[in-house]
């Protein structure tokens, strides 16, 4: 176990096929507060939103626009040399989030990837009934985990919930945002400050 202080690279997911449905179900509401007749696509995906949160679905595929922020995340990475800052990255267990690792990794085979359990997202009866015993419960796993790595800077792809609670953050991750935190040892996180926005 190893007690230094690591440099850790937090990074939401790029937009999902879901995310794309909950926008649309936003936009739908907007419409009718309004009394504005909906956009199609807006009823298409609100729908599917509604679909998709009443079936639990919360491992949904990278959208096409998420698939170009993988690309724009990428790139603007590879400019700043991200990939030689870091050893290690974990991912979410959950597609998107796999996608989007890959997607940073672009091929590179030095960085060690490694799927991580604890990054789980919070499911929606989690978040619905504020049941945050299970997501604590994965906080203290990856502290737990953190604390066994001898690596000095770690990132770390995963979800815009269970970022703001592992953080206490008001402030709500976008779609492959990059903000950086250090770790200290037993769950100690300083302040984060976000590097890169696309």
């Amino acid at each position: 176990m190893t007690s230094e202080k690591k440099k850790l690279y937090l990074i939401r997911h790029a937009e999902t096929i879901r995310n794309a449905r909950i926008q649309g179900l936003r936009n739908l509401g907007g419409s009718c507060k309004q009394f504005k007749l909906p956009v199609k696509d807006d009823v298409k995906l609100g729908g599917e939103g509604i679909w998709g949160f009443l079936s639990g679905d919360t491992n949904s595929e990278l959208s096409d626009h998420g698939k170009l922020q993988v690309v724009k995340l990428s790139k603007l990475l590879s400019e700043q040399k991200f990939l030689e800052k870091i050893t290690k990255i974990g991912h979410s267990p959950l597609i998107r989030a796999e996608h989007t690792c890959d997607g940073i990794l672009n091929g590179n085979e030095e960085v060690i990837k490694v799927k991580l359990d604890c990054l789980s997202e919070i499911t929606p009866g989690e978040y619905a009934l504020k049941f945050n015993r299970p997501v604590r419960r994965r906080i203290c796993e990856l502290g737990e985990w953190l604390d066994a790595q001898d690596d000095e800077a770690i990132a770390l792809v995963g979800h815009s919930e269970y970022f703001r609670l592992l953080l206490n953050m008001r402030e709500k991750f976008r779609n492959c945002d990059v903000w950086e935190v250090s770790y200290e040892s037993d769950g100690v996180f300083s302040t984060p400050e976000m590097l890169y926005r696309i």
